[in-house]
């Protein structure tokens, strides 16, 4: 197939997922709408219930949260491409609860192949109270702070993308880049053990590694679905729109980590 062909193909999918006419905003009615903001009604003149299951009433809290991890991974096209505007607030709840949830799955998970490679370890630490004390100090605070570096890291890179829309001509909009780096943390908690026992125990195991195989590809996906979707942005300018984003994202971590580094060697008077 040539690269013309494809990227025909690839156009005429889109168009699949983008919103048609006849599909009014959830919060105000109007088709024209590109996203109300700061409006707590999820369903107002349209009777259109939010597009994300995080954002509707009814359902329990984690409910909402699986439901809308699934989502951003498995349909991640049609989530992010019709991506409306709200509130920030509300989606940074989602983004911390999922990162907080995935990181400390994983803390569970390594503490007993910690223990299987170095049982050692574990006995010290038991027989130790300080040592006991510092350990707990340091699951209590360093679980929280993985987790905010995590959102922080997935806003960086919704920020960047809102600058590549600007850079190619298009309207950047910064909470909608806010709420889509939110929102995009779903596929942490879906990588995550506690998010693949929770898939595999609401869909079963073949879909529970469905999602975990679609997460994979998301982070290529979703972004170029955004650009496209949400910003009404060409094919080749939503291409470079996500290149920028990833240059801006891989700066501002390479300068991030070199300050830690810089920072660690100050502090042991290297």
């Amino acid at each position: 197939m040539n690269a013309a062909r494809k990227e025909q193909l690839d156009e005429d999918a889109l168009e699949l997922v983008e919103v048609p006419a006849a599909v009014v905003c959830a919060q105000c009615g109007d088709p024209e709408c590109p996203g109300c903001v700061d409006v707590d009604e999820p369903t107002q003149a349209s009777g259109v219930v939010a597009v994300i299951p995080w954002e509707r009433p009814g359902a329990t809290p984690m409910a909402r949260m699986i439901s809308t991890a699934r989502l951003s991974t498995l349909n991640a096209d049609s989530l992010f491409g019709s991506l409306p505007g709200g509130e920030v607030s509300k989606a940074m709840k989602f983004a911390m609860l999922v990162e907080l949830l995935a990181i400390s799955s994983l803390a569970v998970l390594w503490a007993p192949v910690i223990y299987a490679l170095a049982p050692d370890f574990w006995q010290a630490v038991w027989a130790a109270p300080a040592a006991r004390r510092t350990l707990v100090s340091m699951v209590v605070a360093g679980i929280p702070a993985a987790a905010a570096a995590m959102v922080a890291l997935h806003v960086v890179w919704g920020l960047a993308l809102e600058l590549g829309v600007r850079r190619v001509g298009g309207k950047p909009s910064w909470k909608r880049g806010l709420r889509f780096a939110a929102y995009s943390c779903g596929w942490d908690l879906v990588t995550s053990p506690f998010g693949f026992i929770a898939l595999t125990l609401a869909d079963g195991p073949a879909k529970a590694v469905d999602a975990l195989k679609a997460a994979v590809r998301v982070p290529r996906k979703a972004p170029r679905a955004y650009a496209r979707g949400a910003h009404k942005l060409s094919l080749a300018d939503a291409k470079s729109s996500v290149r920028i984003a990833w240059f801006i994202t891989a700066t501002v971590v390479l300068v991030g980590l070199l300050f830690i580094g810089v920072a660690a060697v100050s502090a042991a008077g290297l």
